[in-house]
């Protein structure tokens, strides 16, 4: 975004604000036309714990999404890569089983796939999911959505009860957990589509005792990548499995302790390496392809077949156990402490025959590659809960422990005549403390009065570095003595502040501030340390039910300041991320409506306009194609660039959802049907940060996907669906890389979205 369309942004926002409120009087007038011609049966109500508390979704002074078990079914989502094809502002990219993903919030997250920490935080049952080091993001990419009850999904910071990761927002997952005395209960489903898509879910639960109840929840995936891999006709095959076990203790009515343990298995091998196809081929192919022989496949990224010779192989492993006590102390004083440990644990390696094409390298006679990590990951949080009528509590501590002891790579380019030996070691150990308090008063009888403060300490050691002649390929052991040690201690705070005002019994209005943070720390891709990013959020908005409650509505308008936001850019010359602290500003506005039209009849309406840019990043350096072509306008310094008024990637002005759902009897009652469809829209937005001069070939553009699904509930506890994405078969990227300097800065390659696909679930409850 240029500074006259940053001049002309109060004047943009005041239409949009003008636009969200004809929309709101529209949907208005049709309901009170409906409601006349006869009644409507009224929506229920959003139970949330985003404060961490039950409580209903219009009391919560935020923009929160919720997605429960019934609106994930609804959408067949079943991982969670998906949610952001449901939800606006929300954008997640993940390659291979989850390593280097892109995780954003109304535009905010890091740039690259790089490994420092996100802004983006995943909690499952309140626990923090850990980071992983190669891709610095959370290991929550492999969850199975199959036995939830819902995903909260917050937006904007959350440092007050959710910790030092989500100066952009969290993403909470919430399991079924075992209830006593509600007998054996289960749910069993399999589903088979298009691209050999198979997954059996399945969850038992049921009481031991009259103090003892359990769950079982388990689940096997498979499906194969929609790019072809013409050298030997495979394509990629993604597998995961895993299962959740849980154990509930109620010795008395005032003690509740659930243990559960928690393990996730996911794989990849053969086929395109991160399901890429090409774009462009650099002159260094087709000469190379001329010489050899060889016959390329067509630059067209959508006829999604590529030459690929690097067979890629990886296995990640996850494990959490976790305790969970709940103790009532009196009527209005309570306990609650969650005790978790995971662990990470991913291998993977590949070679390529003399003579191959690699899309992540561009020309090379060969390349080797083989890498292992393993990370601990220790968390403890305590806190002591007050509730009264008119004030309520709660305040604790939060203690981790991140530790990997030693994570390496091997890399291994193989040019004619000999092998030119790269390995990389990471070791990194993290120890955090955080004190915080959450406040709600009633000072008035409409009146709520929210504030909440937390500190949050932590000292890091790390080492990183990129060594040459050295590791397997080398037939030599790797010296880790030459690896530098890296130490920090960082420390920040984050707040809230607000009020909220209860209209009438139906509708909220609220209005605040939030003071979120990102610690700084240890780079762990071998460049200097980083600082903290601190983000001040200021949002106002409007919740609740309208017309009998057959309408439930949600309104907001945000602005967000970022200082010394983490932005990371790829420096192809040393195989790092360079991460540097700008500023940036986001705004925006968010309309959510569900709609009960008729008793058969629900219509969902989700919308966002956000606009987020950088208000000064000086000295940002220059992408591949700057520095292949000579593009560079080395300014302010040499090789670098001034990206001040710039948009940030990955993060489309307009994004939205539509979602109609018909179901009605049939057979005189004796099954139902629905028939739903959805479409979603998302805008133009760059997928690197495009400075003057900058990459032509960066611009993802606007895409929409038609989704689609036929649904039968028979007597028994049986349902049949049948469904269809992407139905219009839309051609569309969701993320365009151009090779390093170095290699081949003209071949150009890009993931793409899904093209159509279909399937069938059968399912069985009780």
């Amino acid at each position: 975004m240029n500074n006259e369309d940053s001049r002309g942004l109060a004047v943009n926002m005041q239409k949009k604000t003008m636009v969200l409120s004809i929309a709101m009087a529209v949907g208005a007038f049709s309901s009170t036309h409906l409601q006349a011609q006869g009644s409507v049966k009224a929506l229920e109500e959003v139970v949330v714990t985003a404060q961490k508390r039950e409580q209903s979704l219009q009391d919560v002074p935020s923009t929160v999404n919720v997605l429960n078990a019934q609106a994930l079914s609804a959408s067949t989502i079943t991982e969670v890569n998906q949610l952001s094809n449901i939800t606006p502002g929300i954008f997640i990219n993940s390659d291979q089983v989850g390593r280097n993903t892109k995780i954003k919030i109304r535009g905010v997250g890091p740039d690259e796939g790089s490994n420092i920490r996100p802004s983006i935080g995943f909690f499952y049952n309140d626990i923090p999911l850990m980071t992983q080091l190669q891709g610095g993001q959370s290991v929550a990419s492999d969850l199975d959505l199959g036995d939830l009850t819902r995903v909260e999904i917050l937006k904007g910071p959350q440092s007050t009860l959710f910790g030092e990761s989500v100066s952009a927002g969290a993403i909470a997952f919430y399991n079924q957990r075992p209830q006593l005395d509600e007998g054996w209960n289960g749910k069993f489903s399999v589903n088979y589509g298009s691209h050999d898509n198979q997954q059996y879910r399945g969850a038992l639960g049921g009481d031991v005792s009259n103090t003892m109840a359990f769950r079982i929840a388990a689940y096997d995936n498979q499906v194969e990548d929609q790019v072809k891999n013409t050298v030997d006709n495979s394509r990629r095959k993604l597998e995961s499995n895993g299962f959740s076990a849980q154990l509930l203790y109620e010795p008395i009515d005032s003690l509740r302790m659930i243990l559960e343990y928690n393990r996730r298995n996911s794989s990849q091998a053969g086929g395109a390496v991160d399901g890429l196809d090409i774009i462009s081929y650099g002159v260094q192919t087709i000469t190379e392809a001329e010489n050899k022989g060889i016959k390329l496949t067509s630059a067209d990224p959508f006829d999604r077949k590529v030459q690929m010779l690097f067979p890629l192989t990886e296995k990640m492993r996850n494990e959490l156990v976790s305790l969970h006590i709940d103790y009532d102390i009196s009527e209005n004083w309570s306990l609650t402490s969650i005790s978790a440990h995971q662990m990470n644990q991913d291998k993977y390696g590949g070679s390529a025959l003399l003579g191959g094409y690699n899309a992540s390298n561009g020309v090379v006679e060969g390349f080797y590659a083989q890498g292992d990590q393993e990370i601990d990951y220790t968390t403890s949080e305590l806190r002591l809960n007050y509730d009264s009528q008119n004030f309520t509590s709660m305040s604790g501590i939060f203690v981790s422990r991140y530790d990997s002891p030693g994570t390496r790579g091997d890399f291994g380019y193989v040019f004619p005549g000999f092998v030119f030996p790269l390995a990389q070691y990471i070791e990194i150990e993290k120890d955090m403390y955080s004190l915080f308090t959450h406040n709600s008063w009633h000072f008035a009888p409409k009146w709520e009065l929210i504030a909440g403060a937390r500190y949050t300490s932590e000292k890091g050691d790390g080492r990183n570095s990129l060594e040459n002649f050295q590791g397997i390929y080398s037939e030599q052991p790797l010296d880790t003595s030459v690896f530098d040690k890296s130490s920090s201690k960082e420390s920040a705070w984050g707040g809230t502040l607000k009020v909220l005002y209860n209209l009438d019994d139906d509708i909220v209005l609220y209005a605040g501030v939030d003071r979120g943070f990102r610690l700084g720390g240890v780079n762990n891709l071998g460049e200097p340390n980083y600082d903290t990013e601190i983000a001040v959020s200021y949002e106002a908005g409007l919740k609740g039910y309208l017309f009998d409650r057959t309408l439930r509505l949600g309104a907001s308008i945000y602005h967000t300041d970022y200082d010394g936001y983490q932005a990371v850019l790829y420096n192809s010359e040393a195989f790092s991320f360079i991460t540097q602290n700008a500023e940036v500003t986001g705004q925006g506005v968010e309309l959510e409506v569900l709609w009960m039209a008729t008793n058969n009849l629900e219509l969902a309406v989700n919308a966002l306009y956000n606009e987020v840019e950088y208000d000064k990043y000086l000295g940002a350096t220059c992408d591949n194609y700057q520095l292949a072509f000579g593009t560079c306008p080395n300014n302010p310094v040499e090789g670098a660039q001034d990206l001040s008024g710039r948009e940030l990637p990955a993060s489309p002005k307009w994004s939205g959802n539509i979602a109609l759902q018909y179901e009605d009897d049939a057979m005189d009652g004796y099954f139902t049907w629905h028939l739903r469809g959805e479409y979603a829209y998302r805008g133009n937005s760059y997928a690197h940060s495009v400075g003057l001069g900058g990459d032509p070939m960066q611009v993802i553009e606007s895409y929409g996907l038609f989704n689609a699904s036929l649904g039968f509930d028979f007597p028994g506890g049986w349902s049949l669906k049948l469904w269809g994405k992407n139905l219009a078969d839309k051609d569309y990227f969701t993320d365009i890389a151009r090779q390093p300097v170095g290699t081949e800065p003209g071949y150009i390659q890009a993931r793409i979205g899904w093209e159509r696909s279909y399937g069938a679930t059968l399912g069985y409850e009780f």
